[in-house]
């Protein structure tokens, strides 16, 4: 089990130079602090925004003095404030002030890491995670595996998992250099497991690593285990494993086109949709290399086999291609489902087409979030083509929606000897409330920037 943080009292004549009103009021600042943050260790570092207000005016004082005489101050003290002051900043939306503030944080955690044993669990853990915040993740990554040396506490075990899935799937641009992170990372997590079993964001990621590294039995028994052992619900199924989960939302990988009406409208248009998809390689003299990018990113690491992932995005991505398929720009923009989600989520790909030449394999995964649901219309379909969500199989047809919940574990195999072309659409899952949806966004937006769950025993 891990050591609870403590302070230790400080000798009444520690500093025999101070004046004793000095040493009153230098006692006064450290042990502010020090009751600060037992407080919010108890808490188990709750993020509320009312603490703000204190954690400032106690580190305003606590630099102060800390300027004044560097060399008797706590530094110990003094980092973990500004850390947790970044961390309350990063609650509230103020990314910027909060990198800045992990900045100033570092040195002093540098500084006292070594020293301080009584607080080294908790000193190890915030200094990794300012270098995480800097993109220093070689750096977190040496040091993490120094401090492992010296204890493994649950805590740290998953930060180091963190640090190396981050590592691995950094390096899976060249496809399958990430395996050693993601494996190395799995047995972190497993051993963290055994100490302290029940965190939920854990389960995430040690699922993440089974998944990057094709074992799906074992991501899938891990997310079982987050099913039955989270006190609050996480996910309620092993084959849906999002980042952000919302529990209360209707579950299942495929659902009913005919509860969708506006996709029999889709259907009834599709020949002019597919007239538009066709003008768009006419217009251009060398189509793949233009209109239809390489998916990147993350994507581009899903991706395997002989053939190309190409899409061309029609909503999101902040595009404007109504000129260059109005009418299905009309189509999709007269359902508020779709254009609601394309307005809220600007940077994220709403509508596009998605073009797969024989021979390609998008390996097994879940998308993010089960806020939204996808559909899929069939365009050019050729035979010997299927998509698996949860553990069912299907196939496209041309000018038929199949719809369903990205979260859920999805691959796609393309056996065929053509391209197979189909309008991918991501809408809103129809049970998240409208009044709901920029507050759930905003939720999901902290979730991925802010990194609370590191502040857990």
């Amino acid at each position: 089990m891990e050591r609870s943080c403590s302070v230790r009292a400080e000798p009444k004549a520690r500093f025999p130079h101070l004046t004793e009103a000095a040493q009153c009021r230098r006692r006064q600042v450290w042990s502010s602090a020090g009751r600060l943050l037992r407080r919010l260790e108890a808490s188990k570092i709750a993020l509320r925004r009312s603490r703000l207000e204190e954690v400032q005016s106690i580190l305003y004082f606590a630099q102060q003095r800390y300027e004044q005489e560097p060399e008797f101050s706590n530094a110990a003290l003094l980092g973990c404030l500004w850390y947790v002051l970044a961390i309350f900043q990063q609650d509230a939306g103020r990314y910027e002030d909060a990198c800045a503030h992990f900045a100033a944080a570092r040195p002093l955690l540098q500084r006292a890491v070594c020293r301080d044993t009584a607080w080294e669990a908790l000193l190890q853990r915030f200094l990794l995670v300012c270098l995480v915040y800097e993109q220093r993740f070689d750096d977190a990554l040496q040091l993490g595996k120094a401090f492992l040396q010296r204890g493994r506490p649950a805590a740290l075990l998953r930060l180091v998992g963190e640090i190396l899935n981050q590592q691995g799937l950094r390096m899976e641009a060249s496809p399958g250099q990430g395996r050693p992170s993601f494996a190395r990372a799995a047995q972190l997590f497993a051993e963290a497991e055994k100490e302290v079993a029940g965190h939920p964001h854990a389960y995430s990621s040690w699922a993440l690593s089974h998944s990057m590294l094709g074992d799906l039995a074992a991501a899938e028994k891990v997310a079982m285990q987050a099913v039955e052992r989270c006190p609050t619900p996480f996910w309620v199924h092993p084959l849906q494993r999002p980042s952000h989960f919302l529990p209360q939302l209707y579950s299942s990988p495929w659902h009913r086109v005919e509860d969708f009406p506006w996709m029999k409208k889709l259907e009834d248009h599709w020949q002019e949709i597919l007239a538009e998809l066709r003008q768009l390689d006419a217009a251009d003299a060398e189509p793949a290399a233009s209109a239809w990018p390489e998916v990147r990113g993350h994507d581009r690491s899903l991706a395997e086999g002989t053939g190309i992932w190409r899409e061309f995005p029609l909503l999101g991505l902040q595009v404007d291609t109504e000129s260059r398929c109005p009418r299905t720009w009309q189509l999709l923009t007269e359902v508020e489902a779709i254009a609601s989600h394309w307005r809220l989520c600007p940077n994220e790909e709403t509508a596009l087409f998605s073009r797969l030449t024989p021979g390609t394999r998008l390996k097994p995964h879940c998308g993010p979030t089960n806020l939204h649901l996808t559909c899929h219309l069939g365009l050019e379909v050729p035979t010997g083509c299927r998509l698996r969500v949860g553990r069912k199989w299907r196939t496209w047809q041309p000018g038929k929606c199949l719809v369903f919940d990205d979260s859920y574990e999805h691959e796609v195999q393309h056996h065929g000897d053509s391209t197979r072309i189909v309008l991918l659409v991501r809408f809103w899952h129809p049970q998240v409330p409208l009044e709901q949806r920029e507050a759930l966004l905003a939720q999901r937006l902290k979730q991925r920037k802010l990194k609370d769950w590191t502040l857990l025993s």
